[in-house]
């Protein structure tokens, strides 16, 4: 039995992971994490959570599977090296930022590592996050149908709540159907909870369907083959998957249609109303079908061999579909080399200027990440193969020689990014934690005395492997609300669970009271790390939204956040914004005076500056400010349209620079619930 009401009391390894479970959860609903005001305060709570579990296992540290702790000191190493290249980094507030994402995902990873799992109790974590996220897309689609500003729960179209983001989104609410439709599948399992977890796996595959990801439905049948591969019961897990892609088959009409009905201009809100009917019926009969099978299911037995040859059978039958489904493709496409000729013409272009039509699956494959990869490894990468230009340091390096419109933070892919931010060096560690990680887990799974515990590692695999698969080719890793708890369930697998490791040893005073103080060390600078720069982005925060009220408070604010964070120009930059709206020109020029100091490669700043200086009288400066920032930017056109009109009778003035970066923002996304202000 998974689920019983003492399970808190008699498994103790619960009170970590339910609470790291919240944190999760909370992540979601705050823009997926991605803001270092979200996934900061998670990793200073991970970090108390570590401390306690330390305290509470600390006679199972010596006891640790030996590749899992070789997996720790890895990505430990790649944390180290990230804040060490914050020495060479030429926006180095961005490059402790890296640093301190790394950090907090360490001690996620940790954690779940540390922890004496049993694999009921395992099972019992990774259905409560499924369960979460359920309610959390319930929350999402009764909000936008039943709203007169349905839209704003969209881009461009594409579902992007909770994350703000709509591949975030799908890979969110993907995350938590590996564990639902697995324990949809065990027979160990009390039939209502497997039933009930049939029905949450069909609602989070079809609510992942909305933001209408390319990137994850190409990603999705190899992480459904790899799921084949590793769960322990391939027969029950095919008929869980069939039933859930059964019912997703019928819905996904509904679903999709809030797509096209967005694109062509219709009634968004009825469109969220459809889908969610349609959803709730699915949910119902799968509800009604896995009580059935699971029932049933209760009542059959097969003998272990006929569950070899079963799972077998099951795992062949797999990969024929997979080899038919590509066999279709290839009549359908045509000639395959042509298509595929065609399809890389298509990436290595921008996004579709004649739209996607009805569905943007329909679409080419244009998205500028041709470019943005191009630029990371022949640029940014080739300049510093070793080293790396400084953790996330690509945005400056981009913008310097893209060949689009484009102004991405990061190159979307995952390999790239710390393959250019922190080198060969980086890379090797982190792809050393990645392969460390896995074959932990995959020694779990080997190891595991029973198929409940199997099972677990299949979820961490399947869910660890979607992750990596997707954030090849997107910028996931920056949302901790994803990463966060694929690190956390491949940790539980990676530590081994109850009666797969060996016995610990007791360790000798000395050697304790050495890795105590060692502990206790790192212990304090993680929170002072982690602490810092969010106490100083909560600052910029609080002075940005209220600044209007008291400006003189939102600068002392920023003052303090600056000292706080004193790699970061953010707050200078956030002064120097709300000194030229309430017409302080002298305070805006100091604020970007000293945000380009803090970071060079700040073009806005320049700009800034150079306008300033213009309006100042000062035309010789202004230019040479306005010829560093097109130096840093070339591709902007405000800063041509600023050198144009400096010798003008109207010079560009702060605030038409302040409008056009608004209209911009608003022509790409247009309203959404970050940014209402587009509607106005």
């Amino acid at each position: 039995m998974i689920f019983d009401a003492g399970a808190v009391r008699r498994r103790p390894e619960l009170i970590p992971g339910l609470l790291g479970l919240a944190a999760f959860i909370v992540l979601a609903t705050s823009g997926g994490g991605w803001e270092v005001t979200g996934w900061a305060p998670a990793g200073l709570f991970m970090l108390g959570l570590l401390v306690a579990a330390g305290f509470s296992y600390r006679s199972r540290l010596r006891g640790l599977d030996r590749v899992n702790l070789i997996a720790i000191s890895l990505l430990g190493g790649f944390v180290l090296w990230s804040f060490a290249s914050i020495i060479w980094a030429d926006v180095q507030g961005t490059a402790l930022e890296a640093a301190n994402r790394a950090l907090a995902y360490l001690i996620v990873y940790a954690v779940f590592s540390l922890v004496a799992w049993r694999a009921d109790s395992a099972m019992i974590v990774l259905a409560g996050y499924a369960l979460g996220l359920v309610v959390i897309g319930v929350v999402v689609l009764a909000e936008a149908a039943d709203s007169s500003e349905a839209a704003l729960s969209l881009v461009n179209g594409r579902l992007a709540e909770p994350t703000g983001y709509a591949n975030a989104a799908a890979a969110l609410f993907i995350g938590g159907f590996w564990p639902a439709v697995h324990i949809a599948s065990r027979r160990d399992v009390p039939w209502p909870a497997r039933a009930l977890m049939l029905a949450t796996a069909g609602f989070l595959v079809q609510i992942a369907l909305m933001p209408q990801s390319r990137a994850s439905l190409i990603v999705i049948p190899f992480a459904l083959l790899l799921y084949m591969l590793v769960t322990p019961n391939r027969i029950r897990a095919a008929i869980s998957l069939g039933l859930v892609l059964a019912a997703t088959a019928l819905t996904a009409p509904a679903v999709l249609d809030v797509y096209a009905i967005a694109s062509d201009g219709g009634d968004v809100g009825a469109a969220f109303g459809s889908a969610r009917n349609a959803m709730l019926i699915s949910a119902v009969a799968l509800l009604a079908i896995g009580s059935v099978v699971a029932l049933a299911d209760r009542r059959l037995e097969i003998g272990e061999a006929t569950a070899r040859v079963a799972g077998r059978v099951g795992l062949a039958l797999s990969i024929a579909a997979a080899v038919v489904g590509l066999g279709i493709a290839v009549v359908a496409l045509g000639d395959p080399i042509d298509w595929g000729s065609a399809r890389w013409s298509d990436f290595k272009g921008d996004y579709d200027e004649g739209g996607f039509g009805s569905s943007r699956f329909s679409g080419d494959l244009g998205s500028g990440r041709y470019d943005f990869w191009d630029v990371a490894l022949t640029d940014e990468f080739a300049d510093s193969p070793i080293l790396g230009s400084g953790a996330d340091n690509f945005a400056a390096d981009y913008l310097q020689y893209r060949n689009t419109g484009e102004e991405p933070l990061y190159p979307h892919s995952l390999p790239i990014r710390i393959l250019a931010g922190t080198g060969l060096v980086g890379a090797v560690l982190f792809a050393g934690f990645v392969i460390a990680a896995i074959t932990a887990a995959v020694r779990t799974r080997a190891r595991a005395p029973d198929p409940l515990g199997r099972g677990v590692a299949a979820v961490a695999l399947a869910t660890a492997g979607y992750f990596l698969l997707h954030s090849s080719g997107d910028w996931l890793w920056t949302f901790a609300a994803i990463a966060m708890p694929a690190l956390a369930w491949l940790g539980i697998a990676g530590g081994g669970l109850r009666g797969s490791g060996a016995q610990a040893r007791p360790a000798p005073m000395g050697l304790k009271v050495a890795a105590f103080a060692v502990a206790a060390t790192l212990t304090l600078a993680a929170a002072v790390a982690l602490a810092l720069p969010w106490i100083s982005a909560r600052l910029t925060d609080s002075a940005a939204a209220g600044w209007i009220d008291d400006p003189q408070a939102a600068f002392s604010r920023l003052k303090t956040a600056r000292d706080l964070n004193p790699l970061s120009a953010r707050p200078d930059l956030v002064a120097g914004t709300i000194a030229v709206r309430d017409g302080r020109r002298g305070t805006a020029a100091a604020a970007f005076a000293r945000a380009a100091a803090r970071e060079p490669t700040n073009w806005y700043a320049r700009l800034e500056l150079g306008a300033l200086e213009i309006a100042g009288g000062d035309l010789r400066r202004g230019e040479a400010e306005l010829r560093r920032a097109r130096a840093l930017n070339p591709r902007e056109p405000l800063i041509a349209m600023a050198l144009r009109r400096a010798r003008g009778d109207r010079p560009l003035t702060t605030r038409e620079i302040d409008r056009e970066l608004v209209r911009r923002v608003c022509a790409r996304v247009g309203p959404t619930q970050t940014t209402r202000y587009c509607k106005d």
